[in-house]
């Protein structure tokens, strides 16, 4: 990459993702997976499964395009809760182009990754500014999957479907507000499995598997593929072989 190229990235931290939305051709195809006028594809630097990739707006809450400001935050537009869907169609608009693109994308993973599983949505309080959708793959074996708190925000109401964001945007024309405290209190909730159940010990109902620490739910993950598409997985025949 030239100098050029590199100098017209905006700072990092807080703001790192604004770069990709104004000069995604500054990146390398191992940053950038692909972009058009509107989305750019980004692969997340911290990825907390085998694919994680976050679809971000190239356009501004009621505006055509970001401000000449390279390390201004988008007017508006850091979270699904800035869109105000009653009074700006251009903020309709942002939600249905992101819905297309992550549609468009997760048929191209699910033929490049025929066994995984995706979930596409948003985080209630995210942590970059610029408004982005993650598109991970359910397994969530990664070295970037370190603490509860990238656990929880994945495998709870923390992580917010795409799908319930266009409901409420593009059909019902409403605003989202989330219950910050509601979202916050999640972090105490125990460290459970997103997929597997365990009997109780009296012969009851089960209930999700929980873990003590990262470390010992990391070794589950590890130890037992999870995110495995239905087709994909083996049958009771195969695996008493």
């Amino acid at each position: 990459m030239s100098t050029s190229a590199a100098s017209k990235r905006p700072p990092g931290g807080l703001y790192a993702l604004l770069g990709y939305v104004r000069d995604p051709a500054a990146y390398t195809s191992d940053e950038v997976r692909s972009y058009t006028d509107d989305v750019v594809v980004v692969v997340d630097k911290f990825p907390k499964a085998a694919v994680h990739l976050l679809v971000l707006p190239r356009f501004t809450c009621g505006a055509a395009r970001l401000p000449e400001d390279k390390r201004k935050a988008p007017t508006g537009l850091d979270s699904v809760e800035d869109l105000r869907p009653a009074e700006n169609e251009a903020d309709v608009a942002v939600v249905e182009t992101l819905v297309e693109a992550c549609s468009k994308l997760v048929h191209e993973l699910e033929r490049e990754h025929p066994i995984l599983t995706f979930r596409v949505g948003v985080h209630a309080i995210p942590s970059m500014h610029h408004l982005h959708v993650h598109v991970v793959s359910q397994d969530f074996v990664s070295d970037g999957m370190k603490t509860k708190h990238h656990w929880k925000s994945f495998t709870t109401r923390f992580f917010v479907p795409l799908a319930w964001v266009a409901e409420q945007i593009v059909e019902k024309r409403e605003r989202i507000q989330f219950d910050k405290p509601s979202m916050t209190a999640l972090a105490k909730r125990a460290l459970v499995c997103h997929e597997c159940c365990e009997r109780s010990p009296n012969g009851g109902t089960s209930k999700p598997m929980a873990f003590t620490s990262m470390p010992a739910l990391k070794r589950h993950l590890a130890e037992k593929p999870h995110g495995i598409r239905r087709s994909s997985r083996p049958t009771s025949s195969a695996q008493s072989q």
